[in-house]
């Protein structure tokens, strides 16, 4: 994981050169923003270890619970917020959508589609600042239902490289295990051994006073979109005889 502080944003927010693309479409999902968490004992934005940091978590990567009202969707926008800590060097961000059932985890074969995108210039502050997201213009198909989200970052050498997909979002889906305690799905290499449940113990990684400690695994993002052509097209036609009736 990586953690930075927000007076380091703040020196390093002028210099962010991460400029969002606005593509539109009403809001499906929305996490709400990270807040800071308290993380081996000082408070801090955290962002969970997204890509290839090391030869032994090659697929170091988080599944996100999202769900989706009822309908046919195209969605045509991601919002991420993350941020490249020093070091890493990424060219791309990777996102992949998976199935899901309840709270099981994601398995080989649920994988249902998947993309990438430039990365947007968001170095350790963010992008710019920690509660900024970046919004990514995409074009696919979802239905409603339950899905898993996970984003992580990649260069094209091939080298050791990450994002901090940045987490503690008031309105994720929180996960609960037998123990009363929140989790998330977790990797180190996909498909074997796959995810994992994960969790930190309270010295590590605790909630900020005032805050709910079933949101520190909630990673933050949102998704947009707009109802499919069809849909449409079938609501035009529902209000085309709704007018017709009224005028016999």
């Amino acid at each position: 994981m990586y953690q930075h502080t927000r007076a380091w944003m703040l020196v390093l927010l002028l210099a962010a050169t991460c400029t969002p693309v606005f593509a539109g479409g009403d809001v499906l999902f929305d996490t709400g923003v990270p807040r800071q968490v308290i993380f081996q004992g000082g408070e801090t934005f955290l962002g969970w270890t997204s890509g290839n940091p090391s030869a032994a978590q090659p697929e170091r990567w988080t599944a996100q619970p999202f769900t989706l009202p009822a309908g046919d969707w195209d969605i045509t926008q991601l919002d991420l917020y993350y941020f490249v800590p020093t070091g890493n060097v990424v060219d791309d961000i990777n996102w992949i959508v998976w199935s899901r059932d309840g709270q099981n985890r994601p398995e080989d074969g649920d994988m249902l589609l998947e993309g990438s995108f430039p990365e947007l210039g968001c170095g350790p502050a963010g992008c710019p600042g920690s509660e900024d997201a970046a919004e990514i213009p995409v074009n696919f198909s979802l239905s409603g239902g339950d899905y898993y989200m996970t984003f992580f970052g990649s260069n094209a050498t091939g080298a050791f490289t990450s994002i901090g997909w940045s987490t503690n979002a008031d309105d994720g889906i929180n996960f609960i295990n037998g123990d009363g305690e929140a989790f998330m799905w977790r990797a180190e290499a996909f498909p074997s051994p796959g995810f994992g449940e994960y969790n930190l113990t309270p010295d590590i990684l605790d909630q900020t006073p005032g805050l709910d400690p079933n949101d520190l695994y909630n990673a933050a993002f949102a998704i947009h979109g707009v109802p499919e052509p069809a849909a449409l097209a079938l609501l035009a036609f529902g209000a085309s005889l709704a007018l017709r009736r009224r005028r016999h």
